[in-house]
């Protein structure tokens, strides 16, 4: 009985075959529409050089400072302060954030955002199926935050404000060169705690005129949010 089907089964695929090949040689041979496509490659964001990437001086950067990370946790994100009552909210955790600033371990963190801040590129570079370290760079974001923030509270406005424009910078940059749904997540979260820190370092300075230093950082500062 199997031997009298196989050849009846093997004919029968056969047939198939050869009628799905001639169907797609006549669709292969009809004229189609030809539609513009939406982006081409030269649409793409141009990627920073190796030596002008500040991505790559923090991409492998991670905070293992376990009281640090404690402490980090407990002041929270900073875009869910609330609008005027920020500072306020900050003023209650001040004690938190100076301690928080004085770890060895986060100081050197700092550091390498510092030179990061000096390159003209932050592009990510992680291919799709890489294990991207995207979640320890949103950390380190977090850290950069609360440094400016802490910056204003010491009286530093000028560098908190040129803090946060480069960190703007940053955010865009990373936000254009995302390649995965969880980068974009990732970025679109630095960039509204950034832009609620820009928001409260304004909002702090009221109708008290800035000094030159601070009048030069503001002016950079609402280049980069337009």
């Amino acid at each position: 009985m199997t031997t009298t089907k196989t050849p009846r089964i093997l004919a029968g695929l056969g047939a198939i075959a050869l009628v799905m090949a001639v169907a797609w040689a006549i669709l292969s041979l009809a004229p189609r529409e030809r539609h513009e496509p939406l982006w081409t490659e030269a649409d793409l964001p141009t990627t920073a050089s190796a030596a002008d990437n500040g991505w790559l001086l923090v991409a492998d950067a991670e905070l293992e400072d376990e009281e640090a990370e404690l402490l980090l946790s407990a002041l929270g994100p900073a875009q869910e302060l609330e609008g005027e009552k920020f500072w306020t909210q900050v003023e209650r955790s001040r004690h938190a954030l100076s301690k928080l600033m004085r770890s060895e371990a986060v100081k050197e963190l700092l550091a390498r955002v510092d030179l990061a801040r000096e390159r003209e590129g932050f592009v990510i570079r992680c291919q799709p199926l890489e294990n991207c370290p995207i979640f320890a760079w949103h950390e380190l974001h977090r850290l950069a935050v609360y440094h400016a923030v802490h910056r204003a509270l010491t009286g530093e406005e000028g560098e908190a404000f040129a803090l946060v424009t480069d960190l703007l910078r940053m955010d865009r940059s990373l936000l254009e060169s995302s390649s995965s749904w969880l980068q974009l997540v990732v970025a679109q979260s630095n960039l509204e705690a950034t832009l609620a820190v820009a928001d409260a370092l304004v909002f702090r300075q009221g109708d008290e005129a800035p000094d030159p230093a601070r009048e030069a950082a503001l002016v950079e500062l609402a280049a980069q949010v337009q």
